[in-house]
């Protein structure tokens, strides 16, 4: 599934890996303004290339992280029995 599909799908994600960076920009070398944890929820806003625009409610704070350290939380009603 593509990074665009992804976003398209979802507009949640769940941070699947500890010590997973929030970073200011959508690079390896952005200064780093968080540390998040396996399970903690994030507001997908965009995609940029590898990354995931985020914001986290919890912090209140926007930043990217890697696609491949989320999982992305589906809100489709068709769906959501298989969440149970």
């Amino acid at each position: 599934m593509g990074a665009a599909t992804v976003a398209a799908l979802a507009t949640l994600a769940i941070v699947a890996q500890d010590h997973t960076a929030l970073r200011a920009a959508p690079r390896d070398s952005a200064p780093q303004q968080a540390v998040l944890w396996a399970g903690d929820t994030l507001e997908v806003r965009g995609v940029k290339g590898d990354y995931l625009q985020v914001y986290d409610h919890r912090r209140e704070r926007a930043g990217f992280v890697r696609t491949p350290s989320t999982r992305p939380l589906p809100l489709d009603a068709a769906q959501s029995p298989a969440l149970r």
